[in-house]
């Protein structure tokens, strides 16, 4: 007993224990702890459940019933325990009810949260996501493997279940965007958007704090610790108060304009496979993953198919070996082995529908958001060199319909590069978004180009308006942990905050955004939602986003988004009325043939179009420039290495036509 008396946070020492996998020393903790009584009834049954002792879990799970009135508000919390051992017990139909009153009152709660950041927040509850995946799993026991042992399920009517479950947790990106589904016209789609704007600021407020006390609490720096307590910034409270003064005026104005803006989210249908499936276009295969706690469940949809594959597999560790090798892929591990275990659990399984497909959507858990699909390896090669990819939140954008007015169609494109930042804020120069958006200019007659000391906050949001194409290359910087406080660094002081992103058109979204700076796809993974840049594009109204999952060569990121709009640009003969689908494919156009040029081929090309812009650079000079917030040289790693073509992600659909 020892160590569990001295150990200040038995919770912190038994999770500890469980993450490295330490089984017998957790299941003999949990031994001592209930001999000796420490365990209430509720913490007993969940290290049961963690431990995998899914008896001695129902046997402790008999004393939660006295524990429902203690959970108030929060009683799915009691009946997700409880239908997580009924299920790890093989009584998947008392689960599947128990998982379902649990999801009724999670659901109920739900809708009395005004904010969408508290909303996220709940989503990214543990409990919550537990008691979906019980659901999910319950449905499919009840449906029963196709093949005994092998997990693979032929899309009966428990695999359609368990997906729409899936979905209906991981949907709630599109919360805030259903908001703007009910907007008719100019004005109520304004009203709509100077709200939505006002609540990510009011969240950038908190988060700012909780940064704060974060730095404080990990720093033993003395100006950071003098910061949090006061110092030179903002008084909080002021801060505070005016946020939620703004957010409320925001609100007075939607209640009068468009009262319906403000519980749109709630009347929301749920998305079913048959929707999903009827929303593919011929060819293209979706791929759309659900990870948690031990279980890996992948659907393969196609507009006439449904198969289904669960794999036992520990979530920690595969988001681990994501990490790894995204870590790889950006030139910072020498190891590329994590690809080779991640291709064989996401892609393997789906061998016959990959070869029949050509185009792929992607829609991984927040987990592996950051996880570059396109450098796996597949058939020799990687899967881009053999599919066009994108990437979506969740599938239910596939089933969006909404009203008014399109996307703007207009070929003209506002495009930013190298702004002039602020010296203070140390961001280095990046000489190839200038380069990479005068050539743009040239291919698309009436685009505006902002760059240095022009490319302001001010001109950026008086550009933006009725463009089809709006291209921001600068520098991105994010924090994992406080999504509202993203912003790009425009030219001086000047940010676009996300809450700038989502007001950038006071009417109809372009139809493309492209973000290439650093880390611009990264955002925080909150259970059901990836919050972030790239969800910011989509409220903005862009059918289609680019954007990069890590610090991007200048060079080889100037090569690739030149190339991407030349093949864009050539497509106007077939599309007269936008870029519209052919997004995907163009990039991976373009990266297919970046990846095939040598240094020194990638070297001549960007002098003759640095040269050709105005900006003249000697062969070899500025090589090894990233587009990062601070001064790291670009790793030394070969030209076919994916650091030089594979950043940058499609976010969007696929059409027909494609």
């Amino acid at each position: 007993m020892s160590l569990a008396v001295e150990c200040w946070d038995i919770h912190t020492l038994f999770v500890t224990l469980i993450l490295r996998r330490r089984m017998d020393e957790a299941r003999l903790l949990i031994d001592e702890l209930e001999q000796f009584g420490a365990l209430d009834a509720c913490m007993l049954t969940r290290f049961r459940m963690m431990a995998g002792q899914a008896q001695e879990a129902a046997r402790a799970a008999r004393g939660l019933d006295e524990w429902e009135h203690a959970f108030g508000g929060r009683l799915w919390e009691i009946l997700g325990l409880k239908a997580e051992v009924r299920e790890a017990n093989g009584d998947y139909p008392g689960a599947l009810r128990l998982a379902e009153e649990a999801i009724n009152h999670y659901e109920a709660h739900r809708t009395r949260l005004a904010r969408d950041a508290l909303r996220s927040t709940l989503a990214n509850d543990t409990a919550v996501m537990s008691l979906f995946h019980t659901a999910v799993l319950s449905h499919l026991a009840l449906d029963g493997a196709t093949r005994e042992g092998t997990g693979v399920y032929e899309g009966g009517p428990g695999a359609r279940a368990a997906f729409a479950l899936a979905e209906r947790v991981r949907s709630g990106f599109l919360d805030n965007v259903r908001a703007l589904d009910v907007a008719r016209g100019a004005e109520e789609n304004r009203a709509v958007r100077a709200w939505l704007c006002a609540d990510s600021r009011w969240s950038a407020v908190y988060e700012d704090q909780v940064a704060r006390l974060r730095r404080q609490a990990f720093s033993l720096n003395p100006a950071d610790i003098a910061t949090t307590s006061g110092g030179s910034a903002p008084d909080p409270a002021k801060r505070r108060q005016q946020a939620e003064r703004e957010l409320a005026e925001a609100e007075s104005a939607v209640r009068q304009t468009v009262p319906a803006a403000l519980t749109a989210w709630r009347g929301t249908q749920r998305t079913t496979v048959e929707e999903v499936a009827a929303s593919l276009p011929p060819g293209v295969l979706l791929l759309q993953y659900h990870l948690f706690d031990e279980d890996l469940v992948a659907w393969a949809i196609t507009s006439e198919r449904l198969r289904v594959v669960r794999t036992k597999q520990w979530a920690v560790a595969m988001a681990g070996k994501a990490r790894r090798f995204h870590s790889w892929c950006s030139g910072l591990d020498r190891n590329p082995a994590p690809g080779v275990d991640l291709a064989k659990l996401l892609l393997e399984p789906f061998a016959r529908e990959l070869r029949d497909h050509q185009r792929v959507l992607l829609a991984p858990p927040p987990r592996l958001f950051l996880l570059p699909f396109q450098a796996l390896p597949w058939e020799g090669g990687t899967l881009g060199d053999r599919r066009t990819l994108s990437h979506l939140p969740a599938a239910s954008v596939l089933t969006r319909r909404p009203p008014g007015t399109a996307p703007s169609t207009a070929w003209s494109a506002l495009l930013v590069g190298d702004p002039a930042t602020d010296p203070a804020a140390g961001l280095v120069p990046i000489p190839g978004t200038a380069v990479e958006v005068h050539h743009t200019a040239a291919l698309f007659p009436g685009s505006r180009v902002l760059t240095g000391a022009q490319a302001a906050l001010g001109g950026v949001s008086k550009e933006a308006a009725g463009r089809g194409i709006v291209h921001l290359a600068a520098h991105g910087l994010v924090d994992e942990h406080s999504p509202n406080r993203n912003h790009l660094a425009l030219a001086g002081h000047d940010k676009l905050s996300v809450g700038d992103l989502y007001g950038l058109h006071t009417y109809a979204g372009p139809e493309l955004l492209v973000l290439s700076g650093c880390h611009t796809g990264r955002g925080t993974a909150s259970g059901g939602d990836v919050l972030g840049l790239a969800r910011s594009a989509l409220m903005a109204g862009a059918r289609h986003a680019v954007v990069s999952l890590w610090p991007v060569d200048d060079r080889g990121g100037c090569l690739t988004m030149v190339r991407m709009y030349r093949h864009l640009a050539a497509a106007r003969s077939h599309l007269p009325d936008g870029p519209g689908p052919g997004v995907a494919q163009a990039l991976a156009e373009a990266q297919r043939e970046v990846r095939a040029l040598t240094a020194g081929e990638r070297d001549a090309e960007y002098a003759a179009l640095a040269a050709e812009a105005g900006c003249p650079t000697p062969v070899g000079a500025g090589r090894g420039t990233v587009r990062d917030s601070g001064p790291a040289p670009a790793p030394l790693v070969p030209p076919e290495h994916p650091f030089h073509w594979a950043p940058f992600i499609h976010i969007g659909t696929q059409e027909a036509t494609e």
